[in-house]
Order: C-alpha cells, then sequence, then structure tokens
C-alpha cells in the first residue's frame, strides 16, 4: 500500500473497523467525496479537519498528514518511557554513590 494520506487514511479507518458511513461523519465528506480521498484525488479542505480525522482515528495527525514508517505518537510514547528509565537509572546510580557527578 502507498505512503500517501489516502492510504493511511483507509489503513487507519481499517485498523479501527469503522464503516464508510462514520468515516463520512467524521471527514465531513459526502460518500461520493470518499473514494476521492482514498485515491488521493482530494484532502480535507483544512489542516483542522485532517487533525479531527486523526483523533477520531487515534492516530498522529503528523502521520496522517505527513506520514512515516511508524505511528509518531506511538514512537513519542516509547522515547517517554524509555527517557524515564534512563532518569530511574540515573537516581540508582547517584544513590548508590552519592559523591558521583554527570
Amino acid at each position: 500500500m502507498a505512503n500517501t494520506f489516502g492510504a493511511r487514511l483507509l489503513r487507519a479507518w481499517i485498523d479501527k473497523g469503522f464503516r464508510l458511513s462514520r468515516l463520512t461523519e467524521i471527514t465531513g465528506c459526502t460518500l461520493e467525496q470518499i473514494p476521492r480521498l482514498e485515491f488521493d484525488e482530494s484532502q480535507p479542505s483544512m489542516l483542522s479537519s485532517a487533525r479531527d480525522i486523526a483523533a477520531t482515528l487515534s492516530v498522529d495527525p503528523g502521520w496522517l498528514i505527513y506520514g512515516d514508517e511508524y505511528h509518531a505518537g506511538e514512537m513519542l510514547r516509547l522515547m517517554r518511557e524509555q527517557t524515564d528509565c534512563l532518569h530511574e537509572l540515573l537516581a540508582l546510580a547517584r544513590a548508590a554513590k552519592p559523591d558521583w557527578t554527570d
């Protein structure tokens, strides 16, 4: 599958298990307009529309609009987890050796 707005929209829509009628509600598009979004013949007219669609589909708006290999929100969550772990390790190291400096 291509890595285009329409392909990402379709993938997220399928992943969520939404019916076509639900997709028309969240995009504000008619049934006739949906295929144009899917085949990249059209895109939401406003950036806020894409943000609303992304929020409804529980995907990162940056991923939906611009795309990348991974869901950017998931990457951010993992990075925060790893940062928290590093902070915990640093605190343990400091506790074990109080005179240790960074």
